[in-house]
């Protein structure tokens, strides 16, 4: 039984130093995996021995007070308006960040691209659109594609689990639909790095729960398409808004 918590550190610290950063939801899961793998007696030592839930105590040795020499040590830290957490060390993580947050936004709601679809899908055919295309991607992250066309006209639009990452597809040259998110300080940090400025494209915000798609970013002349736009006016408000604000500083 004396080997049975430094294993477990042990596991978690080669799970951790694949990831680097990681969310309270994925730290949790990993020690509830780790418990679980333990027989019957090892596990109720372990409960003896921690004084109750050993998954709680386990996960506050990783990020408050260690329970021993062999137990991983994390520090908090805030990116884009979610809690992570990280070694002990002088960098940034930055790639380590991007790719914490999009496993979280993944994990949060698996179905996100194709409840977006079925509501942008409805919103094209209200506006006059009849014939629809859509591929799934998965470079840089996963998203999907949907091309629909009108008389003559065609509108390409690329589905977006979330607006973080819509400044690495600086190629696209119509519309990007994201969803809403919890706070507005992604659409912030979207307006003051100003990848999309001085191009063509347009963003456009899709709420999943209420069915409803406003426009964000950029001009759309098809007139129909703005007669269904729920916000038709959120763009201008977003503009003067956003731009004046600060974002926070991350904690290190």
């Amino acid at each position: 039984m004396e080997n049975v918590l430094p294993q477990i550190f042990s596991h978690l610290t080669s799970y951790i130093s694949a990831y680097k950063v990681l969310s309270e939801g994925e730290i949790r899961r990993a020690i509830g995996s780790e418990i679980e793998q333990l027989d019957e007696n090892d596990k109720i030592e372990i409960e003896q021995q921690l004084g109750g839930e050993p998954g709680e105590a386990i996960f506050q040795s990783i990020v408050s007070s260690p329970l021993s020499i062999f137990s991983p040590s994390l520090v908090r830290r805030d990116y884009l308006g979610e809690t992570f957490y990280a070694p002990h060390v002088h960098r940034s993580f930055i790639k380590e960040m991007e790719q914490a947050f999009g496993r979280l936004i993944r994990a949060r709601d698996p179905m996100i691209l194709p409840r977006m679809e079925a509501v942008i899908s409805l919103f094209l055919k209200k506006a006059g659109y009849t014939s629809f295309t859509i591929v799934d991607r998965d470079e840089p992250m996963d998203s999907k594609e949907l091309t629909a066309t009108k008389d003559n006209a065609s509108l390409r639009l690329l589905l977006l689990p979330t607006i973080a990452f819509a400044y690495q597809y600086p190629d696209w040259t119509q519309v990007i639909v994201v969803p809403t998110e919890k706070t507005p300080l992604l659409f912030i940090r979207f307006f003051k790095e100003r990848h999309l400025e001085g191009t063509d494209v347009q963003v456009w915000v899709v709420d999943p729960e209420k069915g409803t798609v406003s426009p964000f970013f950029g001009d759309c002349t098809d007139r129909e398409i703005v007669e269904n736009f729920t916000h038709p006016d959120l763009k201008e408000k977003a503009t003067r808004h956003f731009q004046t604000m600060k974002l926070p500083r991350a904690v290190s």
